[in-house]
């Protein structure tokens, strides 16, 4: 039966390329699944450019042979999920002791479906990126709450923020880039300098579950260097020591990266509202020429990085992603303040917006949305 289907698959342009991967697929494969594959050719297609484009997605097929029942024959290739979904699904095993590798299995899943639906073109790029960061998103939902009991028994002193920002935040995370995280902790004068410790503690165990070694495979990889003061700085800070650094040593570069930040954990709704109180950081009414001075060097540095790759490079190459986005970006910094249009976290949301107060033409913004 498996020789009937690698000849039916033998023809097809990327078989060369895939053939001793899903040759491994299929060696762990129940009869029944690979009948199946035999009678909906379109499925066996769909497996085999998955095998072609990841080999750690051909591993986990090898590994856990019942998800490729799981994505066919049960249709979880046909499924989406939103952030509320995920949340759900993933409530069970909060407070499990094996919630390390639980939640790692259920990435991988999840990752497979999404990978799956986008690499055949079940989903737009766009939407596929989206539900990747809700994914990512609801992650860190479900490690707060599983972490928070072993640090505040009986519930944080004050509100606790989570902050997505670069591409998460942009709800246009790829899949296999870091997440760029701000934590902070609501301003209360009933928080102690004890709180501030034991908060400090809740911002390590989260950031630890994502990525260290002790749990297995990293889950998401976390990059803290977008908070106030940098890498330099504590790993959390008060809503109130948040805004005195911005006010007076805030800078272009710390702007550009809170336009696509996005409250993703914790809770919520103090987390817009926190996001409200930067809005005059961010979008200035007037834009100064110290301002102008700090994002011509910003595009210098930018240039001299790209200029140094021998190869292109479609991230940071010139003309590539990286530039694309300073562009974009740089024009809501300048502009934001006067349009309110031009407020939007999300890229492909600012180049409509752009467009529509006539900042780019509609040529450009179609040719940067491609």
């Amino acid at each position: 039966m498996r020789d009937k289907l690698y000849y039916f698959l033998s023809s097809h342009l990327l078989w060369p390329y895939g053939e001793a991967a899903f040759k491994r697929v299929l060696e762990v494969q129940p009869e029944e699944t690979v009948s199946f594959l035999l009678r909906q050719p379109e499925a066996a297609k769909q497996l085999l450019r998955i095998c072609v484009s990841s080999t750690y997605l051909t591993n986990l097929l090898v590994r856990k042979p019942e998800l490729l029942s799981w994505l066919f024959l049960e249709g979880g290739i046909n499924q989406k999920r939103t952030k509320t979904e995920f949340l759900t699904a993933l409530k069970p095993i909060i407070g499990k002791k094996e919630f390390p590798e639980l939640i790692r299995a259920f990435k991988a899943k999840e990752l497979l479906r999404i990978w799956a639906r986008d690499l055949n073109q079940l989903e737009s790029l766009e939407a596929s990126l989206k539900e990747w960061s809700d994914l990512a998103s609801a992650c860190l939902q479900a490690i707060y709450e599983h972490v928070l009991p072993s640090v505040f028994p009986e519930g944080p002193p004050s509100a606790f923020l989570v902050f997505g920002l670069g591409k998460l935040g942009a709800e246009e995370l790829n899949y296999y880039s870091d997440i760029d995280l701000v934590y902070f902790y609501e301003s209360k004068e009933s928080v102690t300098r004890e709180d501030h410790q034991l908060f400090v503690k809740l911002a390590e165990k989260i950031t630890s579950l994502c990525h260290h070694p002790q749990y297995g495979e990293v889950l998401f990889k976390v990059d803290l260097n977008l908070r106030p003061g940098g890498k330099e700085s504590e790993i959390i800070q008060s809503t109130r020591a948040a805004e005195i650094y911005y006010e007076n040593f805030g800078t272009a570069l710390e702007r550009l990266a809170l336009l696509r930040a996005r409250p993703i954990a914790g809770d919520i709704k103090r987390g817009r509202a926190f996001l409200d109180t930067l809005t005059p950081f961010i979008y200035r009414r007037y834009f100064d020429f110290s301002g102008v001075d700090e994002i011509r060097s910003l595009k210098k540095a930018l240039d001299f990085k790209s200029k140094k790759e021998k190869l292109f490079n479609l991230k940071i190459g010139q003309g590539g992603i990286r530039e694309l986005e300073f562009f974009i970006h740089t024009l809501q910094l300048i502009y934001g303040g006067r349009f309110l249009k031009l407020r939007q976290h999300q890229t492909f949301a600012a180049i409509t917006a752009l467009k529509e107060v006539k900042l780019i033409s509609p040529e450009d913004a179609d040719f940067f949305s491609r």
